[in-house]
């Protein structure tokens, strides 16, 4: 694993406001790796050298959204920390470790190209998502949901929780299934017992979480038992070859020395023969055997070669299969990476919307409060406060009780202070 690991980062962890430049979890970039070819003439070098040429390597080239734990992965590269730094540190703790993989000076290119966006919710005329830009506040959040309401604000609230409950369940569903997969998967993998995720027991429990993994892994083991099935054909057809080829190769010494005992033979009767103390028909029926037992050596020759055929082939396809069967791996285990790095913060949203969106005591729009999701955390804001991507805004109208004290929008008291 290269470049800038993720370890020790949270979600909890608070760096200065966003600038426009910086990278924010949640963010989708789009990382392009570029290998150079040999120069060429048509290119645009430097003191009249032709310059080089590129060309777009896709299998690592592609979009990637940053996880809650800041970074991203790049198959076969690995992971790299992007949150909360800027594009240019992204390609530079990038580009050392693919050059060092291609071999040669590589070139890398990254561009944030969609970020979250904000969620105001609460009294306000028009409560959803609005796009994300550096320097919002909670102030400018309000305004762009057309300024607050100086009614009963949330009506429309559990209307809006059923549908994003909805939406929420189903994407908790898949994130449940899509964790124990690839607790099963990389752990065959890396060749190691699989181990039930940690996030995973945080979304359901221990309980379900272990039987959410066997489930899996037994769904797996089905998988493994077909491939090994069909692994045991190609070393049962490569035993085979092997077998065919050393009995034909046994025949070889006693067709060799029945060779060699005629050859003799032949010879000598032609020297007897010019001697005038053999015949012709003798010599020629010495030579047809001979000729014979070569035929058979030459057929056995025959067979053994395309003995060996078969078992090359064997062995090519036997380890095709075994190549085949980990580059599917490998790739089934980068997917479901990049698939947890997406629907990790989308759950984390919606939980922490649905957790707002709770029916709340009329109010007057006297005055403005502000609490803030950003991931599992609920913060208290002023007007100020900047804003994150993928950042749950709630508005909260205070107004007075009849005592003189205030309560905000759920209803909860507020003591007054000097001069209110």
């Amino acid at each position: 694993m290269f470049g800038r690991l993720a370890s020790g980062q949270s979600s909890n962890d608070h760096p200065p406001p966003p600038a426009v430049d910086v990278i924010a979890v949640g963010d989708k970039l789009k990382l392009s790796f570029y290998e150079p070819l040999a120069a060429d003439k048509w290119s645009d070098g430097r003191n009249g050298q032709p310059g080089p040429s590129f060309v777009l390597r896709v299998e690592f080239s592609g979009e990637y959204v940053v996880a809650p734990d800041w970074s991203v992965t790049v198959p076969v590269i690995g992971r790299v920390i992007a949150a909360h730094r800027t594009a240019e540190d992204v390609v530079n703790d990038l580009t050392t470790p693919f050059s060092k993989l291609i071999g040669h000076a590589g070139s890398v290119t990254a561009t944030i190209v969609s970020r979250l966006p904000i969620y105001v919710v609460g009294p306000v005329k028009t409560p959803g998502a609005y796009p994300f830009s550096p320097g919002l506040t909670p102030l400018s959040a309000v305004a762009l949901a057309g300024g607050a309401l100086n009614q009963e604000p949330d009506r429309w609230a559990l209307v809006e929780a059923m549908q994003i409950a909805g939406k929420h369940a189903s994407a908790v569903e898949r994130l449940q299934r899509v964790l124990a997969q690839y607790a099963v998967l990389r752990a065959e993998l890396d060749g190691k017992p699989f181990k039930v995720p940690d996030q995973l027991v945080r979304l359901v429990g221990e309980q379900r979480a272990s039987d959410l993994a066997a489930t899996e892994a037994a769904r797996r083991a089905s998988v493994l038992e077909a491939q090994a099935h069909r692994s045991h054909g190609f070393e049962s057809a490569i035993d085979t070859a092997e077998q065919t080829i050393s009995i034909d190769q046994s025949r070889l010494p006693p067709l060799q020395e029945s060779i060699n005992a005629r050859q003799v033979r032949t010879d000598g009767l032609l020297s007897l023969m010019r001697g005038g103390s053999s015949d012709r028909a003798t010599v020629l029926q010495a030579q047809s055997e001979l000729v014979n037992v070569q035929d058979k050596r030459a057929e056995v020759l025959t067979v053994i070669a395309a003995d060996q055929n078969r078992l090359a082939n064997a062995r090519i396809d036997a380890a095709k299969f075994a190549s085949d069967t980990r580059t599917e791996l490998e790739q089934k285990v980068t997917d479901l990476q990049r698939e947890i790095d997406t629907l990790s913060p989308e759950v984390s949203a919606d939980a922490g919307v649905m957790q707002l969106l709770q029916p709340s005591d009329a109010s007057s729009g006297d005055d403005l409060r502000f609490e803030i999701v950003r991931g599992s955390d609920v913060l208290s804001a002023e007007i100020t406060t900047p804003l994150y991507p993928g950042d749950v805004v709630r508005v909260m109208s205070m107004h007075r009780t009849a005592v003189g004290n205030t309560t905000d929008s759920r209803g909860r008291y507020v003591a007054s202070q000097p001069g209110d």
